[in-house]
């Protein structure tokens, strides 16, 4: 017996919409700039332009709206998938592999907002 999980099953954590510039620098110098769709305590959801292949290693810098200004949010993750959109270009799933413990601190209220 074959079990499939949906995306909403694959993920660890809950996510909360998030619409904010974001850039992602991969290992080999490439810079995405596109924006983010959606944020958890464990990974981001973006749209960019072009196709980072999966297990990419990457740089994540994006904000966070909290207590009426913008905090800056950079961390070190990985490309989890990418999948073509005809709206987005191609959505990303990046898994946050290091985060500074003031950037998590923030992460963790804007998701409990």
């Amino acid at each position: 017996m074959r079990l499939t999980l949906s995306i909403d099953e694959r993920r660890a954590s809950a996510r909360k919409v998030l619409r904010v510039p974001a850039v992602v620098q991969l290992a080999a110098g490439d810079r995405l700039e596109g924006r983010a769709l959606d944020v958890s305590s464990g990974g981001v959801s973006i749209a960019v332009s072009k196709n980072p292949r999966v297990s990419t290693q990457c740089k994540l810098f994006f904000t966070l709206p909290l207590e009426g200004s913008l905090h800056a949010i950079n961390c070190q993750a990985v490309v989890v998938h990418a999948i073509l959109s005809n709206e987005l270009g191609f959505k990303v799933g990046l898994k946050i592999n290091e985060i500074t413990a003031e950037s998590k601190a923030k992460l963790e209220r804007y998701l409990r907002r």
